[in-house]
């Protein structure tokens, strides 16, 4: 036997699960890319100590930027759970409606604003990605 709560929370389950996908997803195309464009590196003949000294300077600047990257993710990681805590506090408030059309309406509001922030999620990570290899490219160029 089924209750009202097993039935509210399917389609829930559903979304989150859905969700949980999409970013596996981008994440997974994310680790492709950096494997595809890295394989791309032709090997450099350089001396030792020339390559000693490029290696060693372009660890020091690698780090601040991975830092840098790693900052901007906290921050866009906190920005989506506060966004996917406004969205649920909004759904539960939707939950006590009695008239079928406002709960339709308001479910549909709530599903554009989930996918709004998934793409815009998606598209900060992709441009943070880019900004990262465009770094990594440089360093990987510049002289010591």
């Amino acid at each position: 036997m089924s209750t009202a709560t097993e039935s509210t929370t399917t389609p829930f389950e559903r979304t989150f699960e859905n969700v949980r996908k999409a970013a596996e997803s981008a994440i997974k195309m994310q680790q492709d890319m950096v494997d595809q464009w890295t394989k791309m590196w032709p090997a450099m003949a350089q001396s030792k100590d020339d390559w000693a000294a490029r290696m060693h300077k372009f660890q020091k600047e690698w780090t601040g930027a991975v830092a840098n990257l790693t900052r901007k993710q906290r921050e866009l990681w906190e920005e989506q759970l506060r966004a996917g805590m406004e969205s649920l506090e909004d759904t539960c408030r939707l939950a006590s409606s009695k008239d079928p059309a406002e709960l339709r309406e308001g479910f549909e509001s709530q599903f554009r604003k989930t996918m709004d922030i998934i793409k815009t999620t998606s598209e900060t990570q992709i441009r943070y990605f880019q900004e990262a290899m465009q770094k990594w490219i440089e360093l990987a160029q510049t002289k010591p």
